[in-house]
């Protein structure tokens, strides 16, 4: 698992979460990826 944040998503953002993931956790084969599918969440301060 690896998450990163941004204020702009680029296709560059997720290859450079995808990559730290890999390196991290070294998969074995089967792996299985999840997303989000680019939902957004904004959370606003009082």
């Amino acid at each position: 698992m690896a998450s990163r944040s941004s204020t702009n998503i680029t296709a560059d953002l997720a290859i450079k979460t995808l990559t730290e993931a890999i390196q991290t956790h070294k998969p074995t084969a089967g792996l299985m990826l999840h997303s989000d599918q680019g939902s957004q969440v904004r959370q606003e301060v009082a």
